[in-house]
């Protein structure tokens, strides 16, 4: 399950399976006894339009997952996402396991104007994709097509996909950008079970080639069992992967063979009191995961 999707669980719902009832709705806002603190009087606001809370008596607000974090301060980022993860699964109804995301859940920066966010269609980004050897299904499951305009009034496109912050990577033959935050990108599995060993892969191109590796049934690259996935979008944001490794006993490096790969890998393995494997050796004749996808399947 991807982040996108764990925003979208609605609050107004979580808060009333936790035994909260809202006190009063006025248009979009709904107002409820703060879960974070004693009350009398509502001064706890949950927008469904936005799908965002904010407590007026602590200023401050978020999304869902900031809540249970508040809620469940002894619980790490992983633990957090999880039991969101199975929540979504268990209490809603059954839908497609990855969501579209839209508008309302990207963040950008004011010199980015998201003119449209859509299934990819355009026949230049699908050439792009079958370039790089990846299945286009599972680009179509992970990704989606973004159409912006600059302040310089020029309009681009581009492969998009989303980070943990709200912001996405975007893609295209020409152009590697980022709009909105720069943030580590983590999928769960779709059944909302934790699994106990996770993968990292430097850039979202690299888990495509992944995936399709897996569906391939490419045992020299990938691992005999489905597992979560961590995708840093650069390797600036291996400290920012932390939190969220540490809910796992093993972690798989698909990083770059290059210096930079080599150095973010023992950066984790330093760091992080688990078992860290560096699965580069698996395509040590290439310079990452898509190079040795585009090359060695062809």
């Amino acid at each position: 399950m991807t982040i996108d999707k764990i925003k979208d669980i609605s609050l107004v719902e979580y808060l009333t399976d936790l035994g909260y009832q809202s006190h009063k709705k006025i248009g979009s806002n709904y107002w409820f006894l703060s879960p974070l603190h004693k009350e009398e009087n509502p001064s706890f606001k949950v927008n469904s339009s936005t799908n965002l809370w904010y407590d007026f008596a602590l200023a401050r607000g978020g999304n869902i997952i900031n809540l249970v974090q508040l809620l469940n301060p002894d619980m790490t980022m992983h633990q957090v996402l999880v039991a969101l993860s199975n929540y979504s699964e268990t209490n809603q109804s059954p839908q497609q396991s990855y969501q579209p995301f839209t508008h309302q859940n990207i963040s950008h920066k004011d010199d980015t104007k998201i003119d449209c966010v859509k299934p990819i269609s355009n026949c230049y980004l699908l050439a792009y994709i079958y370039s790089r050897n990846i299945n286009v299904m599972v680009a179509l499951k992970y990704c989606q097509e973004v159409h912006y305009t600059l302040t310089s009034g020029k309009s681009y496109y581009g492969i998009a996909f989303l980070n943990m912050c709200g912001g996405m990577e975007v893609r295209n033959k020409y152009v590697k950008r980022c709009i909105g935050g720069k943030d580590i990108s983590l999928i769960l599995q779709t059944n909302g079970q934790q699994t106990m060993e996770c993968c990292v892969f430097e850039g979202f191109f690299d888990f495509l080639a992944y995936e399709t590796a897996r569906l391939q049934h490419d045992e020299l690259l990938t691992m005999p069992l489905p597992m979560d996935c961590i995708i840093l979008n650069s390797v600036s944001n291996v400290m920012k992967a932390l939190e969220v490794l540490n809910g796992y006993d093993i972690i798989h490096c698909y990083l770059d063979n290059d210096a930079a790969g080599r150095k973010a890998t023992e950066k984790l393995k330093v760091a992080l009191n688990r078992e860290v494997r560096d699965q580069s050796l698996r395509y040590f004749e290439y310079n990452d995961v898509n190079d040795y996808l585009s090359k060695h399947s062809k």
